[in-house]
């Protein structure tokens, strides 16, 4: 397969991102074992999980460079989409956790129910 300049291009920034991304996700969830907050635990966590909305474009590139044809478009979507209601509860909760502990049971409820329904019409 002859890769374009566009698809070159897209799956650089796409890979350089992911990679950057990672790397700031996990060094802030490393802060973890210094302050013992778990707001570095979840928002790092909710950076990595963002981040995974590119990873199939990263992945179907390295894939495309080393030979492998391409991602298959059913786990490009998997990939890409699976984790973002976890992304969401995790920042949900991390926020709640941070301006008001009130309404933080009735907040993750709603995220759970809406994470349910997506991932239930996602597949």
């Amino acid at each position: 397969m002859v890769l374009d300049i566009i698809d070159i291009l897209q799956g650089t920034l796409s890979l350089i991102y992911v990679l950057i991304s990672f790397i700031i996700g996990l060094t802030i969830t490393s802060k973890y074992g210094k302050y013992k907050n778990r707001l570095y635990v979840l928002v790092g966590m909710c950076w990595v999980m963002l981040s995974t909305l590119w990873l199939p474009e990263a992945a179907s590139f390295l894939m495309s460079l080393l030979g492998f044809g391409t991602l298959d478009i059913g786990w490009y979507f998997i990939i890409g989409n699976a984790f973002v209601p976890v992304a969401l509860f995790c920042w949900i909760f991390a926020y709640t956790d941070m301006i008001s502990h009130q309404k933080q049971k009735q907040a993750l409820a709603l995220i759970v129910i809406f994470s349910i329904a997506f991932e239930g019409l996602f597949f």
